[in-house]
Order: structure tokens, then C-alpha cells, then sequence
């Protein structure tokens, strides 16, 4: 119901609640279930019912984080729940790497990726999210040259160097990069 084309999402809410119900300790639906309150963000019409969907998918991503060796799921969710929260933050115009706001988006986000990676470093779904990233970073301009300023004033914050190497690398300056 949640994939089909015009599904009716609130039907799918409804079997995945039945589901729960049924299995209450199945991580597989409570993982599709913050899958479907991220889907729902789209269609939000207020920045409240934005925030309560994130939130939801946030504490269900979290629920199903598994101790077991190569399960990533619930870190590429939570993952794109931040890419949501980042994208949405750049499209209110809040381009300033120097923010604490900001910074705090793209450490959870980084955070998130790499302990998916960890688990399991080959993670297409994971590197997906990672490309996105470095994209979102380098394809704001306003962004870049704050990220550029954050890491010239404070050079031991290992992910600002990562995603500044980054948008080096794919902007055609690896030297700079390695730098």
C-alpha cells in the first residue's frame, strides 16, 4: 500500500498498526512503520506536522536499532530523517555551515553513517546517502564557502574536514583536498 502507485497511506498505517499489535517485538514492521512517517513529511501541511512525522520516525528508527552485525536499516533511516531536517533547513535559506544548527543536522547525519558503515561498509543504501550529502554540501555555494570558513577557524573537527574534503575532491581540486 505504501509503494503501489496512489496508495493510501493511511490504510498502510492501519495494517502496520495491526501488525505491531499482533507482533509487538518485530522490528521489520516498526522499521516500515518510521519508513511511512517519513514518507508522510512530503504531504505534511504544517512545519508541526513535519516535525511530529520526523520525530515519530526518529524514536521508531531507534527502537529497531539491532546489536547485530550488518543490520543497517534503522541507520539509513534515521539518516535521511536528518537529510530531510538539513534539506528543508537550506530551503528556508539557513545556508550557514557556521550554525550550530547546521552543524548539529550534519554531525548527526555523519554519525549515522558512519556507524551503518561500520556495521556493514559496502551499505548501498548508506553510500546513496553519503553521495547526497556531499551533493547537498557542494551544490550550495553559500554553503560551501561557510564550511570553508568553519573548518579555517576550528581545524580539529574531523567531519568539517571530511565534508570539506569532500566537496574539494568533487569540485576537480583533489590537491586541496588532501591538503
Amino acid at each position: 500500500e505504501m509503494h503501489r502507485p496512489n496508495g493510501n497511506l493511511t490504510k498502510a498505517l492501519d495494517y502496520l498498526n495491526r501488525a505491531i499489535s499482533i507482533q509487538p517485538y518485530n522490528k521489520a514492521f516498526k522499521h516500515t512503520k518510521a519508513e511511512l512517517a517519513l514518507k508522510k513529511v512530503d504531504s505534511a501541511r504544517t512545519q508541526l506536522e513535519k516535525d511530529k512525522l520526523l520525530q515519530e520516525a526518529v524514536e521508531l528508527a531507534s527502537e529497531t536499532k539491532s546489536g547485530r552485525t550488518g543490520a543497517t536499516h534503522s541507520h539509513h533511516t534515521l539518516a535521511k530523517v536528518h537529510m530531510k531536517r538539513l534539506e528543508e533547513a537550506i530551503g528556508l535559506g539557513e545556508a550557514d555551515f557556521t550554525s550550530p544548527h547546521i552543524q548539529s543536522i550534519v554531525k548527526n547525519i555523519e554519525r549515522e553513517l558512519e556507524h551503518g558503515l561500520q556495521a556493514k561498509p559496502g551499505d548501498s543504501y548508506l553510500l546513496t546517502e553519503q553521495a547526497r550529502l556531499a551533493e547537498l554540501l557542494n551544490n550550495s555555494p553559500k554553503m560551501f564557502d561557510s564550511l570553508t570558513k568553519a573548518f579555517t577557524h576550528n581545524t580539529k573537527l574531523g567531519y568539517l574536514a571530511v565534508q570539506l574534503s569532500s566537496c574539494l575532491v568533487k569540485g576537480g581540486k583533489p590537491s586541496e583536498a588532501k591538503k
